[in-house]
């Protein structure tokens, strides 16, 4: 596990490096009656959502997708191919920067036809072949895109995926293929769960001048003990801590960046009004997607699941958690 202590900005580079959550949680230290109330209003009436798309990989390289979504850079757009195991299974997806990534097993790789790096990871004979759709060979008129997808029909067939386009305020978009694609969605609402728990709560502002690596143990745990509504969480935590209801608030699905910094932006909110003394947000990453941090290659079967803790304090202070596998590539 890495432990990071981070400015927001710091925040926004964090949360814009790990492109493909399923869930995203709030944890309300010290709420109040009535605060559920003002969540709600404060979400409004519009509820993020993803699509479950059945089609070819090859949907992903067509003009409505690249030229609408992808090369769209006012909006986020993604896509991640379900139902696949990355230890045995091609595996497809498209990452909100643009890139393409297919990760296939070797016999795969040697008909695919497009050049790619062989996985680093020694107990894996793999490969990770990386598609720019925002690079220059994919401008309209060039014969690279039809290329691609003829590859990715032949190689890789059809597929289950989950796709997502969200705008600069957050809010999700209609997504749009091309109708020659041959693909079949479902809309999937990601509706807000809201619960409410009694639990030991640390005192923050205690440890503001002393944040020794106990603490932000102790607080990791926390963050973990809450999300998971431990049945008896008084037994694990220091006796001097106060009891106090903690809500939580989560969405569950497909989640992108964009929909994440929505999330990190309204505790910001919550917290700089007074309403509480701080807010912690739990994200869990995808846990077959072929990438991780930053474009890396995926541990999955060697790393497990990435998942991401982040306290929002008063001010533009705010601790980020980072959890990962030993063999988990923080770079390219």
């Amino acid at each position: 596990m890495a432990t990071l202590e981070a400015r927001t900005c710091e925040v926004d580079e964090v949360v814009d490096a790990h492109p493909f959550q399923r869930k995203v949680q709030l944890v309300l230290p010290n709420h109040r009656d009535g605060e559920e109330a003002k969540w709600k209003d404060a979400l409004g009436d519009e509820t993020p959502f993803y699509v479950r798309v059945e089609a070819s990989p090859s949907a992903l390289v067509q003009p409505d997708v690249v030229h609408g979504h992808v090369q769209n850079r006012s909006n986020q757009f993604a896509a991640l191919q379900l139902e696949k195991n990355l230890d045995k299974d091609d595996v497809c997806a498209l990452s909100t920067d643009g890139v393409l990534y297919v990760a296939v097993c070797e016999r795969s790789y040697r008909t695919f036809g497009i050049v790619g790096r062989k996985s680093r990871l020694k107990k894996r004979k793999r490969y990770l072949v990386r598609v720019d759709l925002r690079g220059k060979k994919f401008l309209p008129g060039r014969r690279y895109r039809e290329r691609v997808a003829q590859r990715l029909e032949r190689g890789l067939g059809r597929g289950v995926f989950a796709c997502a386009s969200v705008g600069s305020d957050g809010r999700s978009q209609e997504v749009r293929f091309s109708p020659f694609s041959e693909v079949l969605q479902q809309k999937k609402y990601m509706e807000p769960e809201y619960q409410c728990k009694e639990m030991p709560t640390p005192d923050l502002k205690v440890w503001e001048k002393h944040w020794d690596h106990e603490n932000l143990r102790l607080l990791h745990e926390w963050m973990g003990a809450a999300a998971c509504r431990v049945s008896t969480p008084e037994a694990l935590f220091p006796k001097e801590w106060e009891q106090s209801q903690v809500g939580t608030l989560e969405w569950n699905g497909f989640l992108l960046p964009a929909h994440v910094k929505h999330c990190v932006q309204m505790a910001k909110g919550a917290v700089d009004s007074g309403r509480y003394p701080w807010i912690g947000i739990n994200i869990w990453g995808c846990t077959d997607a072929p990438i991780s941090w930053g474009g890396a290659e995926r541990g999955r079967g060697l790393a497990g699941e990435h998942h991401t803790s982040i306290i929002s304090l008063p001010g533009s202070d705010a601790i980020v958690f980072r959890a990962a596998g030993r063999h988990d590539l923080f770079g390219k």
